[in-house]
């Protein structure tokens, strides 16, 4: 998990910067953030998905790093387990 400054909006999605790197967090794994309500300098959390050496390129998400946390704590309730969400909430629905 890392943790990063906004730095710019774009139609496709926010750089941001990571102790002095440029990333970029596409609009699609900018999920459950809502970029309307980002503004500059805001800081968020989030995992790296691609380091591109060759083109200078970070990219990060948002979204993969709440799937993260979500597997983490279903491994917790399931032990050995492999339920998913879904599995558990069927009976709630």
């Amino acid at each position: 998990i890392i943790k990063a400054t906004i730095k710019e909006k774009k139609d496709f999605g926010i750089f941001v910067d990571i102790d002095g790197f440029e990333a970029l967090l596409r609009n699609d794994d900018l999920y459950p953030l809502n970029a309307d309500e980002l503004n500059t300098n805001d800081e968020i959390e989030a995992v790296v998905t691609l380091i591109d050496n060759k083109e200078n390129r970070i990219r990060i998400s948002v979204k993969r790093l709440e799937k993260q946390k979500e597997r983490e704590v279903l491994d917790k309730i399931n032990g050995d387990d492999k339920m998913t969400l879904g599995d558990i909430l069927k009976d709630k629905l």
